[in-house]
């Protein structure tokens, strides 16, 4: 049940925060549900999945992205087919969003380190809590990521991600991973919206972060997840080298050793993995720099072929 307290912040909040709540009321202990409950709420979440990842890629070629001249230049060889193992993989980390969600949900619901009240809406806990979310976020992700290209570990999960040299399929080569693999980015948000929350609180600025930025932060992960296996060439405005499509491209394509991080450049910059792209860009077509033909010879790489 729901605690006094969430209720109590509820009753402030306008009718569509309340409406809002009763949803999350009514789904919040899965232990209630009938089985049918459990296959409707898979569909929903699958459903909202696939209709942003449409979203995405259209907004992007309605505004030209992927045209010539514009769009992110192949440098190596396209996964143009997919396999069954591929197809395995996509269903079940579709599946397993659903569950993640519901997680995502569970825990803004009965933590106390989520804020619901519109009128408890402060700097603090909403925009600071939204570049926080990212950051430290992308800290457990970069490491993580890096230790998946550790050469014993490798074959055995992130390979399969690294089938595909050039993204083009925006979610669909985004989730096309290894299970394991899936399940620990996507919980690793969870761990973020806890830290944050933490911090919040130790620095007095609150009792954690608002719904309004945990929403942000979940729904825009997927947006930015995706377009980084588009051919669009996005780039952040404003702050150059925040987000930009082309960084995750060099990691795909050119130099599995850099750019580790998914959505900011900045603990690759830290521990000094960060590639940016027009420096790896003189390498195209020749054999490489030195990182490059060391990566090759490393068996934790697939070596990217080159266009045709």
């Amino acid at each position: 049940m729901a605690s006094t307290a969430t209720l109590a912040s509820l009753s402030d909040t306008t009718l569509v925060w309340q409406v809002l709540g009763l949803f999350v009321f009514t789904i919040h202990d899965a232990s209630s549900w009938s089985w049918w409950h459990y296959i409707v709420w898979a569909a929903v979440i699958v459903f909202a999945m696939d209709l942003l990842a449409r979203i995405v890629l259209g907004v992007g070629n309605a505004l030209g992205l992927g045209e010539n001249g514009r769009a992110i230049k192949d440098s190596a060889k396209r996964l143009e087919q997919l396999d069954d193992t591929d197809f395995l993989y996509i269903g079940i980390n579709k599946l397993l969003t659903a569950l993640f969600t519901y997680h995502v949900i569970a825990y803004a619901w009965h933590s106390g380190h989520v804020v619901w009240a519109l009128d408890a809406l402060t700097l603090a806990n909403s925009l600071a809590a939204l570049v926080a979310l990212y950051v430290i976020y992308d800290l457990g992700y970069c490491l993580f990521h890096r230790a998946l290209h550790w050469p014993p570990l490798y074959p055995l999960v992130h390979k399969h991600h690294h089938k595909q040299h050039s993204p083009f399929r925006g979610n669909v080569d985004a989730i096309n991973v290894h299970p394991f693999e899936f399940v620990v980015g996507e919980y690793n948000h969870l761990f973020a919206i806890h830290a944050v929350s933490l911090a919040l609180r130790r620095l007095g600025l609150g009792s954690g972060v608002h719904l309004g930025a945990v929403a942000v932060f979940i729904i825009m992960g997927g947006v930015l997840a995706s377009l980084n296996h588009t051919r669009f060439d996005v780039r952040a405005p404003l702050v150059p080298g925040v987000f930009q499509v082309r960084y995750h491209d060099i990691h795909h394509a050119r130099n599995v050793r850099r750019n580790y991080s998914q959505y900011t450049m900045l603990w690759d910059v830290v521990f000094g993995t960060f590639l940016a792209y027009d420096e790896s860009a003189a390498t195209l077509g020749s054999s490489g720099s030195s990182e490059n033909l060391a990566a090759e010879r490393g068996s934790s790489t697939d070596l990217p072929h080159k266009s045709e």
